[in-house]
Parts: structure tokens; sequence; C-alpha cells
């Protein structure tokens, strides 16, 4: 059998090959070897007239530039059949990048988008440093990707350093991760906010999604004997 390929979206702009490799002395063993597509030689595969050699200043046009590139790139593998699975990771860039390169992959090839952080929506709608957009979630609903969502760190708001938080919410339960990011507490109130953002968001898809909701702790910090802690 064929050494099979997972393709790893790893950020915005780069791309990490995985590769189980066979051992000479157990069938069972599969080491991984690795090998990373930079954006430079991702841009090989774009496949658009003149391949560019440089990304646009312009953050849209560049993950359009480098999300055609993918889907050649993927469809090539395909081919070779050296595709195992389709793995994409994060962010608004991040899921706008691999929700249409995934479409390329015939049926049968496992596609879906396992997104298990999405503190992101709580500095949104409180006004955190590390805040999606209003767009969270959409890419992947118009694309009808297969989601698995969880609420990771959804307990939290993430700000800089101590003395950079609004004033506003100084008297809110605060733990200094280190000195460059801080973490805020989130209300019931607050909480409802975010559950009311995601229901709304993904009660528009016609996609699979399964909802894992934790019976206990959400975030590391909110386990028994933890600063965020509470009954």
């Amino acid at each position: 059998m064929a050494d099979r390929t997972y393709v790893i979206k790893l950020s915005e702009f780069s791309v990490l090959l995985l590769r189980p490799i066979r051992s000479s002395t157990s069938s069972d063993s599969c080491p991984i070897q690795s090998s990373t597509h930079s954006p430079t030689t991702l841009l090989l595969f774009s496949n658009v007239g003149q391949a560019p050699t440089l990304l646009p200043d312009d953050r849209g046009k560049a993950i359009a530039i480098m999300s055609k590139a993918l889907e050649h790139l993927l469809k090539k593998a395909h081919e070779d059949g050296v595709v195992a699975g389709v793995i994409g990771i994060g962010g608004s860039g991040g899921t706008s990048l691999i929700s249409s390169a995934l479409r390329i992959l015939l049926i049968g090839v496992p596609k879906g988008v396992l997104d298990i952080t999405t503190t992101e929506v709580a500095d949104y709608l409180v006004g955190g440093t590390m805040a999606c957009e209003d767009s969270c979630f959409d890419a992947i609903i118009e694309k009808r990707i297969p989601l698995v969502l969880t609420v990771g760190a959804l307990d939290m708001v993430n700000f800089g350093a101590k003395d950079t938080i609004p004033s506003k919410f100084q008297q809110r339960k605060i733990h200094e991760h280190n000195k460059q990011v801080s973490l805020m507490r989130t209300t019931p109130d607050e909480n409802k906010g975010f559950a009311e953002f995601i229901a709304n968001k993904l009660n528009k898809s016609s996609s699979k999604i399964c909802i894992c909701l934790p019976q206990k702790d959400i975030s590391a910090l909110d386990v028994q004997g933890m600063p965020f802690y509470d009954l």
C-alpha cells in the first residue's frame, strides 16, 4: 500500500504535509515524516496564468490566491493517491483558505472542520483582543463543510498586559496568564450571548454538525482549585 499523506492547514499561509512511513521492521509502526509548503512553494500550484512569486499585500486577495493554489495541490495529491485526509485548522483566514479546497476531494475522502477553541467569539462580543469577525462560521456554512464544535475556553476574554484592560472591566475577575496576556472571566449573561451567536449561525447550516458540550470544565482555568472555578 502506498504511503498516505495528510495535508494539514497550520496557519493562513503555510501547509504541512505529514506522511506516515511504513517501518522496515514492523508493519504496524508508522513514524511521521513531514514537509512544509511555504507560501512561495505553494504558489507554484496556483496554476492561474503565470504563477505569482509574491503574495499581494491585500489579505483577501492573498487568501484567494493561496486557496486556489491549495486546491490544485490537493487535486494533484489525490490523483497521485497520497491523500488520506484533509484537516483545516483555525482562524477566519484559515477557514476561508481550506473550505474551498476541501470540495476538490471526492466523496469518500474525510472532510470536516474541528473547532475546539471558540474563545474568539467571546472576544468579539465582549471586546477582547483575539476576536473573530461577524462572519465567523460563515465559510463553513456556505461551503457545507461538516463541523465538530465545542466551547473550549469560552469562559474567558483575552486581553494584553493587565494595565491595558479597559477601565470598565478592571473590577472583573482577571487572571494574569503572563505579562503580555490577561484573561477575564465571563459572566452568565455574556455566556448566554455567546450561545445565541453560535446557535444563530449554526442553525443556518444544512451540513452535518456535532456540538460537544463538556459536562464539567471548558478550560484549564475553571477546574476546581483554579482562578475561574465556580459552581
